[in-house]
């Protein structure tokens, strides 16, 4: 028996007691999250400041600091102020501990139907690192989530620090990766099909399978490749077949511009500078006037025009009137339009990177199914919302949601796929013979 399985055999004497730590745990990790989902995007600290409430900032004794049960406890309520605490906090901190429950539950369903005798099962016990490396990435794509609804942005800081733990556990632990000893030959590595093909293919990648630190390290690689390699490149082919679009009203539109983004009352879509000017030429032109505005060491008067004329921004500089100014000095404008090009993005760039967190914890495999699903359940999604006029064609909806949607479908049902490449791979060498 996998030397692995003793642990299983050992947490199963104490399960209903390691089972109640794990809830507490995950709604803890949730409370966290909730921390994570506020402050980051407001650039405050995540772990000196403490909590206190958003309305009356008060500090928040720890006895209502309690994940979920402070907020039955207060009503949904601040204490001193009385302002509504949103209900999105606890049911943050119940969805992070059912996740990180069904997480152990299914690690212990799959050994205990593995070690039945009764039954056969065509599955792998989880390696006990397993469980700990889907928590984290749940956590991380929860977070993603929330903040990219919020503030249709995904933080580098979550992103890049969970891909380089993963890179990190896989060397470590190879069994993160599923990757228990070393392979010794491509027919052990069946259950990572996108792996097996690439060692398949490049023959200097054979040694490696004497180690499996280096092929549990190649597979977070991999899928750190796979995952923001293929975004960027969708990113790019689509920017250069889709260009550009011109808006036009009858009546004037006014467009707002801040030191993060832009948003026009025609959509009331923000959008933010880095998903706008992805490449270097591209270019948002406002044909109108600016009516008011405010630029450092610059007279607020010296911004505002009598006539229409164009106005020019991109990723360095705003120019209108011969005159130029940083981008990054720019506080704020409104402008009067009633025509303006915007260029087109399909996907953003923070989309990759979290695809590309993604691949490191589960290996390029994994990233297929999760962009595959994504795009088809986003997809669904767009035109739900267009037919009920909720949107135009132009307007983007935050994809990381259906990205983390779909990684989860992966985590819990990943074996289904598995079994469809073993009947895949049997019925090729059944048609051969």
């Amino acid at each position: 028996m996998t030397e692995f399985y003793k642990y299983y055999e050992y947490v199963e004497q104490v399960f209903p007691l390691f089972t109640v730590w794990l809830i507490i745990i995950g709604a803890c990790v949730g409370s966290f999250l909730n921390v994570v989902i506020w402050r980051m995007p407001r650039e405050e600290s995540i772990v000196f400041a403490p909590s206190h409430c958003p309305k009356c900032n008060k500090n928040i004794p720890a006895w209502q600091n309690i994940p979920i049960l402070s907020w039955l406890m207060l009503r949904g309520k601040c204490s001193n102020c009385k302002a509504p605490i949103s209900a999105r906090y606890i049911i943050i901190e119940a969805m992070t501990a059912l996740l990180f429950l069904a997480v152990w539950m299914r690690a212990f369903k799959i050994y205990r139907l593995k070690i039945d005798p009764d039954v056969m099962i065509n599955i792998g016990v989880w390696h006990p690192s397993m469980i700990l490396l889907y928590c984290v990435l749940i956590a991380a794509i929860l977070s993603l989530s929330m903040i990219d609804i919020d503030h249709r942005i995904v933080p580098d800081q979550i992103t890049f620090s969970c891909a380089l733990f993963a890179v990190v556990l896989a060397i470590a632990v190879p069994g993160s990766h599923e990757i228990v000893g070393a392979p010794e030959q491509l027919g052990n590595l069946y259950h990572k099909p996108l792996l097996l093909f690439s060692c398949m293919g490049i023959t200097q990648f054979y040694p490696i399978l004497e180690s499996a630190w280096q092929v549990s390290l190649l597979d977070s690689l991999l899928g750190i490749f796979l995952g923001f390699g293929f975004f960027f490149v969708l990113s790019q082919v689509g920017k250069f077949f889709m260009g550009d679009k011109t808006f036009e009203t009858e009546e004037e539109t006014t467009i707002t511009i801040d030191e993060k983004g832009y948003v026009s009352d025609y959509d009331d879509d923000y959008m933010l500078w880095e998903d706008t000017f992805i490449r270097e030429k591209d270019e948002l032109i406002i044909e109108g006037r600016i009516i008011e505005g405010k630029v450092s060491k610059v007279d607020p008067k010296a911004l505002i025009m009598k006539e229409d004329g164009e106005i020019i921004l991109t990723e360095d500089y705003l120019k209108f009137n011969d005159m130029e100014y940083k981008l990054e000095d720019v506080k704020s404008l409104s402008i009067k339009t009633k025509s303006w090009t915007i260029p087109l993005e399909p996907l953003g760039m923070g989309d990759a990177t979290m695809l590309g967190m993604i691949g490191a914890f589960l290996g390029p495999g994994a990233v297929i199914f999760v962009l595959f699903i994504s795009s088809l359940s986003g997809s669904l999604a767009g035109l739900v919302k267009l037919g009920f006029k909720k949107a135009k064609m132009h307007t983007g909806i935050p994809f990381v949601p259906f990205i983390a949607f779909a990684t989860i479908l992966y985590i819990f049902f990943n074996q289904f796929l598995l079994d469809l490449w073993a009947y895949y791979i049997q019925y090729i060498n059944n048609s051969g013979q």
